[in-house]
């Protein structure tokens, strides 16, 4: 699609571009950049009025908000889920949607939401948290913790993608058993006939489930009471996901019952909204800064420089191509 060589271009968390993908698309018209202590981005969007906008998961773009941008023709985001980009508006509008969902080869390449899954698996494994925590009270008795290792223990991997891929060839790596769920039986053919598991059956029999399912309305809320109630006693449970694809309320019960032995979280319900604070007595949050059994992270896994880099470079380049 060919567009004016005018045409206005926003790019939001620009910080976190290369200077060389700026370049390239000041080629194609006036590129505004944002500034890290801008307050209030809904305002700077608005006032610039972009016919082309780049976007991270810290910035929501609603209906309310989609038909006050009278000139936006393309949203671009560096991002596999689109939670915080009202489709179904675009769609009317004919605003162009540019992401990493689908992009399967390119992907492969990207690792490190798979790392840090594995991150936070290991702490629980190894109480981490407890351990460090210890150490800088001048404690140093390794007596208190016993901590547990991943050989022999079996894995759930609920959604066999990208990431749950690369999680599985790392289970295997510790000697791990391995349990897989996907609602895509195509993706789940891949696989030996062992290693592939009814959700109820993969929560009974894992010691750790690593949930890497992609978020979609559908699917909100997938894990609660009846799932956590199907997990054995002492067992773990790791989100590098979506904060939406889980009963919080009821993983904290679970926790504080003891019928969790810990979890980490890297995503919290809603969390793509806080811009940069999270909310005031967040009951998670508040439950883990006197609780050593849960692990929350900031919704870090996929911001390496790398992946920074390389995901960057690859819309900026999708964007020119559907530009030209």
């Amino acid at each position: 699609m060919n567009f004016d060589s005018k045409m206005t271009i926003l790019v939001l968390e620009s910080w976190n571009f290369p200077d060389s993908s700026i370049d390239k698309l000041r080629k194609f018209g006036r590129v505004f950049l944002d500034k890290k202590e801008e307050p209030d981005k809904k305002t700077y969007i608005q006032e610039v009025n972009p016919d082309a906008i780049f976007i991270g998961l810290g910035v929501e773009l609603r209906k309310e908000d989609l038909e006050k941008l009278k000139n936006l023709r393309v949203i671009v985001t560096p991002t596999t889920g689109l939670n915080h980009v009202d489709l179904e508006t675009c769609e009317e509008l004919e605003i162009k949607v540019i992401s990493l969902k689908g992009e399967v080869e390119f992907l492969s390449s990207i690792t490190s939401t798979a790392e840090h899954a594995w991150l936070l698996i290991l702490s629980l494994f190894k109480e981490f948290r407890k351990d460090i925590s210890n150490v800088n009270l001048n404690l140093w008795n390794r007596s208190e913790l016993k901590t547990k290792e991943l050989n022999g223990k079996t894995i759930g991997i609920i959604g066999y993608g990208r990431l749950g891929k690369i999680v599985r060839e790392y289970s295997q790596s510790f000697r791990m058993k391995c349990l897989i769920y996907d609602i895509d039986p195509v993706k789940i053919s891949e696989i030996p006939e062992d290693e592939r598991s009814e959700k109820e059956n993969l929560f009974k029999k894992s010691d750790v489930i690593s949930l890497m399912a992609s978020y979609k309305p559908e699917n909100s809320r997938m894990i609660g009471d009846r799932e956590f109630g199907y997990m054995k006693d002492g067992s773990f449970f790791v989100n590098t996901s979506r904060g939406e694809l889980v009963d919080e309320a009821s993983l904290l019960n679970h926790l504080k019952s003891g019928k969790l032995a810990g979890a980490a979280l890297d995503v919290l319900d809603n969390d793509s909204s806080w811009n940069g604070r999270s909310p005031e007595n967040h009951p998670l949050i508040e439950y883990s800064k006197n609780h050593h059994n849960l692990i929350i992270t900031s919704h870090v896994g996929g911001n390496s420089k790398e992946a920074l880099l390389k995901t960057r470079e690859f819309v900026v380049n999708r964007f020119i191509e559907y530009i030209s």
